[in-house]
């Protein structure tokens, strides 16, 4: 990890640290992505946040997708059943959650001032509770962003997006489209060919930072079709064509 914040940080660019799965409160058990950060998780900042603290190319992203809890448990903690949450995973989990609040404050515990990424609800798409009072505080950093993630099967992006968009900096942490085949979750097959220039189009228009999902040939939706780095014709051409436009 050392290697890659110090290879991106002597290029000028910036490297977003995000902790992308947990253990629902058990060390070592359950490793995966769950619906809220548990205690350990306070663990994991305290230690990553003081290796890079006040490096200006490094941002912390607290925790990937929250969902299905409460606007005060997203904030400010509480208890997290996932009775339902993922069948696969056996029977139902229960854990205690600090909240995005708290682990905004271990961050600055350490006296790291690098800025704070804070994904929204419905596995961090939904950004509606950050206008209606679940905004955290910021006690001494650079400042938070709120994370959203758009896919083709998230609606309503001006319900959901643009009035947080008008009063908080917004970042679109992921965003990507494909076309869906069978065997694929039924949720996902809302693809059109139209969806992509339109979300850019969006992103643009409110001037969001974005970092388009995926640049792997077998991560989908998939930028590239391999590693000659052609870029998809469903996804991946369009991102390039914007980003061969944006100002230098």
């Amino acid at each position: 990890m050392d290697a890659v914040v110090s290879r991106i940080s002597a290029a000028n660019k910036y490297v977003l640290l995000d902790l992308h799965w947990s253990d629902g409160g058990v060390w070592g058990s359950h490793v995966g992505q769950h619906a809220m950060p548990d205690d350990n998780s306070v663990l994991f900042w305290k230690s990553v946040a003081k290796r890079y603290a006040n490096n200006p190319a490094v941002l912390f992203d607290l925790y990937n997708e929250p969902h299905d809890v409460t606007w005060d448990v997203w904030k400010n903690g509480g208890a997290v059943d996932e009775r339902n949450d993922d069948p696969a995973r056996g029977k139902h989990l229960e854990y205690h959650t600090p909240g995005m609040q708290a682990l905004v404050d271990t961050v600055r515990a350490t006296g790291a001032k690098n800025i704070v990424v804070a994904g929204g609800l419905d596995w961090a798409y939904d950004l509606r509770g950050i206008v209606a009072g679940s905004a955290l505080t910021e006690r001494g950093g650079n400042g938070i962003m709120y994370a959203t993630h758009i896919y083709p099967w998230k609606k309503d992006w001006d319900v959901n997006v643009t009035p947080a968009a008008v009063k908080y900096p917004v970042f679109v942490g992921e965003v990507g489209t494909k076309p869906w085949h069978e065997g694929e979750p039924a949720h996902e097959n809302v693809y059109t060919e139209a969806w992509a220039p339109d979300v850019i189009k969006y992103i643009g228009k409110h001037n969001l930072s974005w970092t388009a999902w995926s640049f792997h040939p077998s991560a989908n939706p998939c930028l590239i079709t391999g590693w000659d780095y052609a870029p998809t014709e469903y996804w991946g051409r369009y991102v390039k064509a914007a980003l061969a436009t944006r100002k230098k």
